[in-house]
């Protein structure tokens, strides 16, 4: 805005004075000087507002600008970092979803792993119980296809001219032609029948005299004479009599039930049958028992050695010996023993373990030893007179049956 003063209409100078007139002039014009530097600043001073109204304008549209843009990047930023928290929440929930999942699968490998366990024990159990069952087969396997003991490799056997192996025997080689020979091949030799005969000497050892019916080769008799046991025998079998005079042994010739009815009663501590029982038929295996109550002194034994038929080798090569009636169990030679009178009896298994599962199953003989009452004192000098006179009149004798052979076992 522009102020400026003009002069007023001045009235003719005839009404003034010159120098009024000059005065007023100069007035004017000072005051027209002043109103035109007061005009210049004052429009300086517009320019200079309207420049800095300008300047606002531009640095208020600058700072609107500026402020629209950071709005805008803010806003941006905002979308942004939603977006971002939304896709972090996202994955965060994600992140608890795989956890419940990760957590479920955990729970269910755990469960796996217990029911894995168990499966495991199972099969632990299974395996065990496999070879249990294997070892179970074999043994039935090795005793379905047992043969017969024989004391040589061969026995019972030749090779042909063609290379085979026969079971049979050729002209020139008949080995099984006696009886006696018979024992040698299927019951073993001396000494292999003598280790087994030997755990019965701490059940004789005491029992003086000692009447081994059917002694065949005299074994028992030779350990029962190592240890000092006064002893003699009796056998219906010439071949087995000869051998055991042969040995320098005290043995006649004779039926042995026929030889202990002729004895006086209680003479006798023990009497012993080595595989002799299973060739009698039941009526004499009786009388055996009766007899042998009857000839036994108080405390004496009655020892009976048999095949054991609750061994399946044993019992399948039980019938390997043709004069065999019958296998015995040892429940019922227990029976026999208490229905003749016998106080005490129990089964002994010479070659045991001690185990009796396991030795009714594996041990091809046992023996029952059955005792009269209870142990006597005697006089030793008395036993011994009464022991020579029995092997005095044991030479009149009635021969009646003979001893047949022994277990025959794997």
């Amino acid at each position: 805005m522009t102020l400026i003063h003009t002069a007023p209409d001045v009235a003719s100078p005839s009404r003034m004075p010159r120098l009024a007139k000059r005065y007023r002039q100069l007035i004017y014009r000072l005051l027209g000087h002043h109103d035109e530097r007061t005009n210049e600043q004052l429009t300086a001073l517009a320019v200079a507002t309207s420049h800095i109204e300008t300047e606002i304008a531009r640095s208020d549209r600058d700072l609107r600008s500026m402020g629209e843009s950071q709005t805008r990047q803010v806003t941006k930023r905002a979308d942004r970092l939603a977006h971002e928290t939304t896709a972090i929440e996202n994955k965060i929930r994600n992140l608890h979803l795989r956890h419940e999942r990760v957590t479920r699968w955990h729970r269910e490998l755990e469960e796996r792993i217990a029911d894995l366990s168990d499966l495991t024990s199972n099969v632990e159990a299974i395996e065990a119980q496999m070879n249990d069952l294997t070892r179970t087969v074999g043994l039935i396997d090795s005793e379905m296809i047992a043969r017969p003991y024989t004391a040589t490799k061969d026995a019972g056997t030749y090779v042909s001219s063609e290379g085979a192996r026969i079971m049979g025997y050729r002209p020139h080689d008949r080995s099984l032609s006696t009886y006696a020979s018979f024992e040698d091949i299927y019951r073993g030799t001396d000494e292999f029948v003598a280790d087994s005969l030997r755990p019965y000497l701490s059940l004789l050892a005491d029992k003086a005299p000692v009447l081994d019916l059917g002694c065949g080769r005299g074994e028992l008799l030779q350990l029962l004479t190592s240890v000092g046991v006064k002893s003699f025998g009796v056998d219906l079998d010439h071949s087995m009599v000869a051998r055991c005079d042969a040995k320098g042994l005290r043995v006649r010739h004779g039926d042995g039930l026929e030889f202990l009815r002729d004895m006086e009663a209680g003479c006798l501590g023990a009497i012993t049958a080595i595989q002799v029982v299973e060739h009698l038929d039941p009526a004499l295996l009786r009388q055996l028992f009766e007899i042998s109550f009857r000839t036994l002194r108080g405390g004496g034994v009655l020892l009976a050695e048999t095949v054991n038929p609750h061994s399946p080798p044993a019992l399948k090569a039980f019938w390997l010996d043709l004069t065999h009636r019958r296998p015995l169990y040892p429940e019922s030679m227990l029976m026999l023993a208490d229905e003749c009178g016998f106080e005490e009896a129990k089964i002994v298994f010479p070659n045991g373990t001690g185990d009796l599962d396991f030795d009714l199953r594996m041990c091809g003989s046992y023996a029952v030893v059955a005792t009269r009452g209870l142990p006597e004192v005697t006089n030793s000098a008395e036993e011994a007179r009464q022991a020579q006179a029995l092997i005095q009149r044991s030479a009149a004798a009635r021969p009646v049956s003979r001893r047949q052979p022994g277990p025959v076992e794997r």
